[in-house]
């Protein structure tokens, strides 16, 4: 079992509404193709660590300023979302034949999360009705939303997201993750440099770090798509 960052699946969640499908990784997936430890990738799971932070698509294009998505992690780094550039939020249409099925004040995955349900239990007991050892973060700890007009620290948003992730990836068994490179969340190898300007430098992203940091393997789609041919 594979977590796999949604855009990445052709679901509409980048910060500019769009996505980053891989046709080639998703015959890989559906095919059940063997990674390169020989496991066969029987099954994987959308994950945008992004929306489960609680921030809405489209977004601000954020960038990590001051280290990368580990220093994040430690505090000694941030996360900041730049204003949309003149493109009001109220000009982003969504996408053709995309109808939302969130509920009013929800948000991609966070409110496609919102709307599941486990037969037989409140909602509120699916929260403490999980696997043993396995427990779900405070929504408290979610970020503020970014402003359109200036632009805000949004750290807190991603590393609640990171946690978000990292819960999933416990609870269903995953063993690792496929995650879209030079994402602030999801990069693997390359993240941006924190200025804007599309400068790359080595790191991790939020989500991957903490991945990684609890010992599981992270891929980029790239490294995943070499390996998985060997």
């Amino acid at each position: 079992m594979w977590l796999v960052s949604a855009c990445l699946l052709g679901i509409y969640c980048r910060y500019d509404g769009g996505h980053s499908l891989v046709p080639e990784l998703v015959s890989k997936l559906r095919q059940g193709e063997k990674d390169h430890s020989g496991r066969i990738s029987s099954g994987w799971i959308p994950v945008c660590p992004e929306q489960l932070g609680g921030l809405p698509t489209p977004r601000p294009a954020a960038e990590i300023v001051g280290g990368t998505g580990l220093d994040v992690l430690t505090g000694q780094a941030r996360v900041v979302a730049r204003p949309f550039g003149g493109t009001p939020a109220g000009q982003y249409k969504s996408p053709p034949g995309l109808r939302s099925g969130c509920r009013r004040g929800t948000s991609g995955a966070a409110g496609g999360l919102a709307a599941l349900s486990i037969p037989g239990k409140s909602a509120r007991r699916a929260d403490r009705d999980v696997t043993p050892g396995v427990t779900p973060p405070r929504p408290t700890e979610r970020g503020e939303e970014p402003s359109q007009a200036t632009g805000q620290d949004v750290t807190g948003a991603f590393l609640q997201g990171a946690r978000q992730t990292l819960y999933l990836a416990r609870l269903t068994g995953a063993s690792g993750a496929i995650l879209k490179e030079k994402s602030p969340s999801c990069g693997v190898h390359r993240i941006y440099d924190g200025s804007f300007r599309g400068h790359l430098v080595t790191g991790l992203g939020v989500a991957a770090a903490l991945l990684q940091q609890e010992g599981f393997e992270v891929l980029s789609e790239e490294e995943f798509l070499r390996t998985s041919q060997q």
